[in-house]
Formats: structure tokens, sequence, C-alpha cells
């Protein structure tokens, strides 16, 4: 199971959800699957940018890393290799930090692109301020 928690910006007075923050509730995501899915049906808890832990190795995924599908229709999916394969590119960078993918602990994932890919509305986790 995962932790989520979503960072908010704020537009014309309109709380507006902006990333999605997932936590593998055990510590460690499973590196040896193909795919990871994430339910999107849970509770979100909201958080502000000022409670995102610095300490902690995050990885962005990138729209082109997301999948569905048909069985698990409330989640979304993570593939995993392309997800390595940027890693290992990073990697081959001159300065790029050195990182074990036991080190990250979790992923930032944009509202947005969870929308465009399941064609699920999140403006149930929209407020007014």
């Amino acid at each position: 199971m995962f932790d989520l928690r979503v960072i908010h910006t704020f537009s014309n007075g309109v709380k507006i959800p902006k990333w999605l923050i997932v936590s593998p509730t055990n510590g460690c995501f499973d590196w040896s699957s193909t795919a990871i899915y994430i339910p999107l049906d849970g509770d979100f808890h909201s958080i502000s940018h000022e409670d995102i832990n610095d300490d902690m190795l995050s990885l962005s995924i990138l729209n082109s890393e997301l999948i569905t599908h048909t069985k698990f229709p409330d989640h979304i999916g993570v593939y995993l290799p392309h997800v390595k394969k940027r890693i290992n590119k990073i990697r081959g960078e001159k300065f790029a930090p050195q990182f074990l993918l036991s080190d990250i602990r979790q992923f930032v994932i944009q509202m947005a692109d969870i929308e465009t890919a399941t064609k699920i509305n999140f403006s149930s986790l929209v407020e007014w301020c």
C-alpha cells in the first residue's frame, strides 16, 4: 500500500491539486516489478510545500512513464522499465548524484498527468479557500 499526499497550488482563491506524493508504507518500492499500481480511490492527505521532507530522495515520474490497466481502472501505474532507463541515463551524467534504487522513498507525479492518463477528474480535491 501507499501513503498518498497532495500538494496544492492556489488560483483565484481556489486550492487546486498540483502534485501527488506517493510513498510506500513499507518504506521501499518493489523495483523487481514491471509496474507499480497506485490506487486513486483512497484518502489523499493534503500537505503544503513546507511539509516536504527535503532529506528524503524523491523521483519525479514523467507522463510517459504512467500507464493504465483495464483491471485497475481506479489506479495509475508507473512503468518501471522506463523509469529505470531514465535513472541509468541520469547516472551516466558527469555531476549526477550517486544513489541506489532502494534510496528512492517517494514518487512525485503531476496531478494533470494522472488526469490525462486515467481520465479521472480530481475536481473533488479542489477546495475554496
